[in-house]
């Protein structure tokens, strides 16, 4: 895919075989970040409602991915384009463009962290010094482009799956799964609550899923890359990361290898498993700004890593669970507004828009405060109180204000 700008539109005759896209899905699918999700599970449900929760979650997401990939693949054109129609112009640099560079350094300030506590642990260093110099070489990396994040993609994928299997043959040697399946859950919460959280894990990727689906060549492809590459990995990580953590009873990657036993070796696991998914968001989002904002793309990486490093050094990975909940809030009210705007309002079109459209700001805002509320009461699936709220409030916002329009 090479580094395409955001702003152009792929071709029919430049698509790609799905087998060729499937990595950036691989890359949210096969995370030590999932791992920590299946450790904040754990928290709150039992190991069978753990397995429900990442399941549903996959499958519900799965349509999501599905549904919303389509539209890139329609159009040929990125999230940023197609949020122009339901949002503005001035709404997508706002609040799409906004909220996708929010969510990225945010999940750096996550993941970052946790990979510079590995590197710090494995090294013995002080915590702050680790996660610093790790970052710095995540940052110089992906300053060098695509060709580095390919590869350090690849030994970090190797790492993940290595950490799981050692990790799982830890605990059949050590606590023994009847145990882990008998476990009860220190702070329960609803199961309901769990699929929110599943779902909110990938909600960035799918808000943005557009940039990769505009290269895919059919809806059976999207289909593929998304089951294959992020929903079946992505349930079964989350499972993995439920049995590692059960006896820490905390997503704390650290924690939980500490509670296990296990030698400072598995540090490398840690650091080694974060470097793909930390220099592909620093690479994406360097991208990413440099064409919205037409800099240079090494210069805006290093402004970014730079921030981001400075809310992974500052604990920022510490509020994880705070986190998922949060992605389970926003990004889906923007999804459901974009998908209301392209197949209900539009119908399986869109109309770039100069202006900010209030009917898909006022949706979002609703939806966001919905999904908000709803994760305070610990009612329903956040996640998709903001995606139907969003939808159907700009569907009718859309027709109310059309009608008004056409009125005068």
């Amino acid at each position: 895919m090479g580094e395409r700008g955001v702003f152009e539109q792929v071709g029919e005759n430049e698509r790609l075989p799905w087998p060729t896209l499937v990595g950036a899905w691989l890359g949210v699918g096969i995370t030590p970040a999932l791992f920590m999700a299946g450790g904040a599970l754990v928290i709150g449900l039992s190991m069978s409602l753990v397995f429900m929760a990442a399941v549903l979650g996959s499958l519900g997401l799965l349509c999501i991915m599905v549904i919303q990939g389509k539209i890139g693949k329609d159009t040929g054109y990125s999230t940023h384009i197609i949020a122009t129609s339901s949002l503005g112009e001035v709404g997508s640099r706002v609040i799409c463009a906004g909220l996708i560079t929010l969510l990225t350094i945010g999940w750096y300030g996550i993941e970052g962290g946790m990979g510079g506590l590995g590197f710090a642990k494995l090294l013995t260093l002080p915590l702050q010094p680790g996660i610093v110099i790790y970052s710095i070489a995540i940052v110089a990396a992906a300053a060098m482009g695509i060709r580095a994040v390919g590869w350090i993609s690849l030994v970090s994928g190797i790492a993940t799956i290595g950490f799981a299997a050692y990790g799982l043959s830890i605990v059949a040697n050590t606590i023994g799964f009847s145990q882990v399946f008998s476990a009860t859950p220190p702070e329960p919460f609803n199961v309901l609550f769990g699929i929110s959280l599943v779902m909110g894990f990938a909600a960035t990727f799918t808000l943005r899923i557009n940039d990769f689906t505009r290269w895919n060549r059919s809806s059976k492809d999207i289909a593929k890359c998304s089951f294959v590459g992020l929903a079946a990995p992505s349930a079964a990580t989350i499972a993995i990361g439920a049995i590692l953590s059960v006896t820490a009873k905390t997503w704390n990657l650290a924690d939980v290898l500490e509670a296990l036993g296990m030698p400072q070796l598995a540090y490398s696991f840690l650091a080694v498993g974060f470097l793909a998914v930390d220099l592909g968001m620093i690479y994406s989002l360097g991208l990413s700004v440099a064409m919205l904002t037409k800099l240079n793309r090494r210069k805006v990486t290093i402004i970014v890593g730079v921030i981001g490093t400075i809310v992974a050094a500052s604990g920022f990975w510490q509020y994880f669970m705070g986190w998922l909940k949060f992605l389970g809030i926003a990004p889906p009210a923007l999804i459901g507004v974009i998908i209301s705007d392209y197949y209900l309002v539009r119908h399986r079109s869109f109309s770039s828009q100069s202006k900010v459209n209030p009917a898909g700001v006022i949706a979002f805002l609703l939806g966001s405060l919905a999904s908000y509320v709803s994760t305070i009461a610990y009612w329903g699936v956040p996640f998709l109180n903001a995606f139907f709220t969003g939808m159907v409030t700009y569907y009718l916002l859309s027709k109310a204000l059309s009608h008004k329009t056409a009125s005068k």
